[in-house]
């Protein structure tokens, strides 16, 4: 059960969502190689959720919850293999699919570093100008979600 000091800012700015939360999580996943630690090459949720946040990531919600839920769409499409609860393995996806999520995801890290240098945080997901007045000044192409 999850405590009222657990805070998951559901309108915080910039909230990693939808699709491009599922591309994050897709090259999360596809760059997790089989080593001898990891043999089978497959990834938790408790290490994705751990590994967003280290890069800086807001959820709207239990991470673990949107994570999950995320994750879903992507073993439908066949890009992800669900082995047990809360673990997950890449299983592929064609060449233009790879592009087009490199493409996003490095869309999405170029906006979070813009975010990040605006005073834009984890800690202050409010403390700036509203969404559609700072948005003009985002880098090309990255628009807040």
């Amino acid at each position: 059960m999850w405590s009222s000091d657990h805070v998951y800012r559901d309108e915080a700015w910039g909230a990693l969502r939808g699709r491009p939360l599922r591309y994050v999580l897709v090259s999360i996943i596809s760059g997790t190689r089989p080593s001898a630690s990891n043999p089978a090459g497959v990834v938790t949720v408790a290490q994705l959720v751990a590994q967003l946040q280290a890069d800086g990531f807001v959820f709207a919600g239990r991470p673990s919850k949107v994570i999950s839920d995320a994750l879903r769409w992507e073993v439908r499409r066949g890009r992800v293999a669900r082995l047990d609860r809360g673990v997950y393995r890449w299983v592929g996806a064609p060449q233009s699919t790879r592009s087009r999520i490199s493409r996003r995801v490095r869309a999405v890290r170029r906006w979070l570093e813009w975010a990040i240098v605006q005073g834009r945080s984890q800690d202050r997901p409010n403390s700036l100008e509203p969404v559609l007045g700072s948005a003009l000044t985002a880098p090309y192409g990255v628009f807040p979600p």
